[in-house]
């Protein structure tokens, strides 16, 4: 069994998704936009210019992501994407690079479950925990 991330967006699906392989390296599988797709007769004009389906291959997992019509999109809410690392340093640098822009609900601290640890939503709107073990 393999469990995924899969992330919605409001019409910036590309740009997060190429941030996020930027930070955080690995691969980018694919992104389809859904002009020239299959898709592109059944969705609204407003469309033309998303993305259908993105995948970036990183750390043993797919972070998979679409834009959703305006009219289905929510922001996630009770939900994050987290991040466990050994390296201090390298949980700081995410942390540092993936929070720029965003809203930091806890900073990337020592608690007591953690070397450090860090709440925060990036400028996406994506719910992020990064917890140094």
């Amino acid at each position: 069994m393999q469990i995924n991330v899969y992330l919605n967006f409001d019409g910036n699906c590309k740009e997060a998704m190429q941030f996020y392989h930027k930070v955080l390296g690995g691969e980018m599988e694919v992104m389809i936009p859904v002009a020239g797709s299959e898709a592109e007769p059944h969705m609204p004009d407003n469309m033309k210019n998303s993305t259908l389906h993105a995948s970036l291959a990183v750390g043993g997992i797919k972070i998979m992501a679409s834009d959703s019509p305006a009219e289905y999109y929510r922001r996630a809410s009770g939900t994050s994407v987290c991040i466990n690392l050994e390296d201090t340093k390298e949980a700081k640098r995410l942390f540092d690079a993936l929070s720029d822009g965003g809203e930091v609900l806890m900073p990337f601290e020592p608690t007591f479950f953690a070397k450090a640890f860090a709440s925060f939503h990036d400028r996406f709107g994506v719910l992020w925990m990064i917890h140094s073990m």
